[in-house]
């Protein structure tokens, strides 16, 4: 119970420090870290309520996605974020589109829209911690941001 969040029914946070304890050693692993767009925007406008299952949709995508490449967990409110053991980048890649494809699909039918953003990035030996690791894949999300590379539905209403 320590370690599974009550909303999403995933990992939460406590338990994704343990596990990034247990890969200090670890040469090849990698974070994806994901953040729901415009969840202030969505809770003004629609509800706390909403704004809820919005978080627990984005749970439920990320962990059909990812959860065969690595450990999904929500480490804060509408955050969340994938460790795992580093195979390939294009497993990763396949899992993202495979993401992606699943955020497609229930926007169709669903207002408001859930926009994820995300990030990742790879350590293939120790010379980089485990927290800088994580930071370099929570800038690659907020670069991507940015950029614009992430699926974007404009709000409606």
């Amino acid at each position: 119970m320590a370690y599974i969040d009550s909303l999403c029914n995933i990992k939460n946070r406590n338990a994704f420090l343990l596990e990034q304890e247990a890969t200090f050693e670890v040469d090849s692993i990698f974070y994806i870290v994901f953040d729901v767009n415009n969840m202030k925007r969505i809770n003004d406008r629609y509800g706390h309520l909403t704004g809820d299952i919005i978080i627990k949709k984005a749970a439920d995508i990320i962990f059909k996605s990812f959860s065969q490449i690595g450990e999904c967990y929500r480490i804060g409110g509408d955050e969340f974020s994938v460790l795992g053991q580093y195979k390939s980048e294009a497993a990763i890649l396949k899992c993202i589109k495979k993401m992606n494809k699943l955020i497609r699909e229930y926007n169709l039918t669903s207002d408001p829209p859930l926009d994820l953003a995300y990030g990742y990035a790879i350590r293939e030996s120790t010379d980089i911690s485990t927290y800088e690791l994580f930071n370099k894949a929570d800038k690659n999300m907020y670069k991507l941001k940015r950029k614009g590379k992430v699926i974007a539905f404009p709000m409606k209403g």
